[in-house]
Parts: C-alpha cells; sequence; structure tokens
C-alpha cells in the first residue's frame, strides 16, 4: 500500500528527499513541509503555524494552523507549545 505522499511524487521517497529534502541551499516545498510537521513535530505535541509572506495587499499576514488530527477531529491540546515558520517566496 503506498504512502500517503507517494501520490505527489514521481520518484521514490528515499530518492525524492535525496533531492528535495536533505540538500543544503534548496527551499522546501508542500510535500517536504507536511512531511516534516506529520513525522517529527506533530507526534511531539506542538503545533505549527507557516506565516505566510506573499507580498499581498494589506496589513494581515496570511497563517496555516497545523494540528494533529485524528477522525478529522483535532487532538492537538488548545495549550500545546507552537513553532512559528516564516515563509517568504
Amino acid at each position: 500500500m503506498p504512502g500517503p505522499y507517494e501520490p505527489f511524487i514521481e520518484t521514490s521517497i528515499a530518492q525524492y528527499c535525496d533531492a528535495h529534502v536533505e540538500p543544503y541551499g534548496v527551499e522546501i516545498d508542500h510535500i517536504g513541509v507536511n512531511g516534516l510537521i506529520d513525522c517529527l513535530i506533530l507526534p511531539a505535541g506542538f503545533a505549527v503555524e507557516i506565516i505566510y509572506l506573499d507580498r499581498s495587499f494589506g496589513e494581515e499576514v496570511n497563517i496555516h494552523r497545523f494540528e494533529k488530527m485524528v477522525d478529522n477531529k483535532v487532538i492537538t491540546p488548545s495549550d500545546a507549545p507552537v513553532i512559528r515558520i516564516l515563509y517568504r517566496p
């Protein structure tokens, strides 16, 4: 059975990581961010907020929050520590 990321990549997961995750100076993409969050951060009990500075008009930034979910229910405690990642394309 394929893993949750395999339908979105054209190589094996190991080859994808060798080319897109492990090299220095390579910008992380959506699949890499989700893998990092799902495998390392959420199991440790943290929530993640990606603050996206896309230079759009306005004074508010876009924040994408990731929390651990089971059966479409958030199980990350509301007082869980949050790791905030700043992203600017």
